[in-house]
């Protein structure tokens, strides 16, 4: 019988159990379609509201290189030429709505990020009460490379929110480079929380059960507390890492390259920031690739996250969905989006004829016209409202 692309599982132990996803794609390296997103916002839902499940934990299925990719855009992109901007529509209001209903989620969810975690498989971690790497992790927001923008709440989430803080401007840096970071520096900067070697992922698992189990109410204060000291004994914090656990196929940032990122990425003026990291000299091999990746990205998906990231420093998490909602399906409209789709991952000639050649050619017109969809209605605002978030 034919596996679902997202299963479910239930782990219990007496009255009390946890929720298990793990994200089943591995051909596509767990990347989500519409499907998946339906499954998660039923499934999630239901288990919000049962009192049997006290935590849920989300994963890539066992042997899976990714824990997710992002969205399956190739396929967003190829049924839209046929099925046309309905489409679009209806995977963002999807996507977008599973992102803020597990940052509100009532119960703890522990996103396992194990492997390759890229763009809308951020944005499932990023809500979570807690987000684990381990020796196999690579974060990324490569969105720019295909001519779209970092998205799924990434334009707040990459400053951080409520009590946590990313590592300013280590978020900047990634949403405008695509930077591939591996999984002890997404800890260092506070993208993640704890970095657990993927062995003892497992056994994770099992004391987490052992102890809500112990605390009788699973939905209680106690019972989060008791489930966050597990997820601290385990888990190595930024405080603790040292450069002994990273994996040399995952290159890590060094010394060198925070001073180059800190001095180039603090600065408020986006032309100041592309000048002087075009400019800068004797950087390391990790740092001259993201540069490349950095250059041939899209001047104008650049030029409106740097402007969305402006805009959007104090909103909500939900208010920040609803509005890159509507930066998501003006690019769907236009042909940047669909051109970086086909040189990337379509075509894979890597040769994206974009619209403007560099970041000065780039009209605020032009920036400006991204953040209104010219739809009569918000969809995703809609749901939110109807969940009187």
């Amino acid at each position: 019988m034919e596996q679902l692309p997202v299963i479910f599982g239930h782990e219990s132990l007496g009255d009390i159990g946890i929720g298990t996803v793990e994200l089943n794609r591995p051909a596509v390296l767990n990347a989500l379609d519409t499907y998946c997103y339906e499954l998660l916002e039923s499934r999630l839902l239901r288990w919000r509201d049962d009192d049997a499940i006290g935590a849920i934990i989300m994963s890539g299925v066992n042997g899976s290189k990714a824990f997710c990719a992002g969205g399956d855009v190739k396929q967003l992109v190829l049924r839209g030429k046929d099925s046309g901007l309905e489409i679009a529509k209806d995977f963002f209001t999807r996507e977008y709505f599973v992102d803020g209903l597990i940052h509100g989620f009532k119960k703890p969810v522990i996103a396992v990020c194990d492997g390759i975690t890229m763009g809308g498989g951020l944005g499932l971690a990023a809500g979570a009460f807690y987000r684990i790497a381990t020796e196999r992790t690579m974060v990324a927001m490569p969105e720019l490379s295909i001519g779209f923008f970092p998205d799924v709440g990434a334009t707040r989430f990459l400053r951080g929110f409520n009590s946590r803080r990313v590592r300013a401007p280590y978020g900047l840096f990634m949403g405008l480079t695509g930077a591939r970071l591996s999984g002890v520096d997404a800890v260092r900067i506070g993208l993640m929380d704890g970095w657990l070697p993927s062995e003892r992922i497992r056994h994770l698992r099992v004391d987490c059960l052992r102890a809500l189990a112990n605390c009788g109410d699973a939905t209680s204060e106690s019972a989060r507390d008791a489930l966050k000291n597990v997820l601290m004994r385990h888990c190595l914090s930024a405080e603790t890492l040292n450069q002994n656990v990273s994996n040399p196929m995952i290159p890590s940032m060094n010394k060198d390259d925070q001073r180059v990122i800190e001095d180039i990425f603090s600065y408020e003026n986006l032309l100041e920031i592309d000048n002087k990291f075009l400019a800068a000299r004797k950087i390391s091999p990790w740092l001259e690739e993201t540069r490349e990746r950095y250059k041939s990205g899209s001047p104008l998906s650049r030029a409106v996250f740097f402007a969305a990231w402006q805009k959007h420093r104090d909103l909500a998490i939900t208010e920040t969905l609803t509005r890159e909602w509507e930066i998501a399906i003006h690019f769907s409209k236009e042909r940047e989006f669909s051109e970086g789709v086909r040189a990337v991952l379509i075509d894979k000639d890597h040769a994206p004829a974009w619209t403007y050649k560099t970041l000065a050619d780039v009209p605020s017109e032009a920036v400006a016209a991204c953040f209104e969809s010219g739809e009569p209605a918000n969809s995703l605002a809609e749901k939110f409202r109807e969940f009187g978030w």
